[in-house]
């Protein structure tokens, strides 16, 4: 769990850069900027995209590691409660 909390902040930057750049480049096309600015924030908004999947992994394996988390805390009580390891 340490490994997974000690990258979390670079992992959020990367989840969060998608949405700024789609915005980029919404605002681009809404202001009427020429076609080759809108190809630029296009560039953005790909490499946005491909952090955007890369950061999911992250995001699983993390759901993954707090159910097991979670489901061993449950099963600790449960052997408290019956005086009975699991």
């Amino acid at each position: 769990t340490m490994g997974m909390l000690c990258t979390a902040v670079f992992v959020l930057s990367m989840n969060n850069f998608g949405p700024i750049a789609d915005n980029g480049g919404g605002i681009v096309e809404m202001s009427g900027q020429g076609e080759e600015i809108r190809e630029i924030t296009d560039m953005l908004d790909a490499v946005g995209n491909v952090t955007k999947a890369a950061s999911k992994g992250y995001a699983v394996g993390g759901s993954a590691l707090a159910c097991f988390v979670l489901f061993q805390a449950f099963l600790d009580e449960i052997s408290i409660l019956i005086n009975k390891p699991f």
